[in-house]
């Protein structure tokens, strides 16, 4: 019973996990597309 708990939080902490990471990944690549286009913005 114990076990089963156990591995069901732990497969939706790892979801959480990719989730954060693509979140941030996301962040990060429309920062970095932002920082590259700002000379030409303006």
């Amino acid at each position: 019973m114990l076990d089963v708990r156990a591995s069901r939080l732990k497969r939706n902490t790892n979801r959480a996990h990719v989730f954060y990471f693509a979140l941030h990944y996301l962040l990060l690549l429309c920062g970095g597309v932002i920082y590259s286009m700002w000379p030409v913005c303006c």
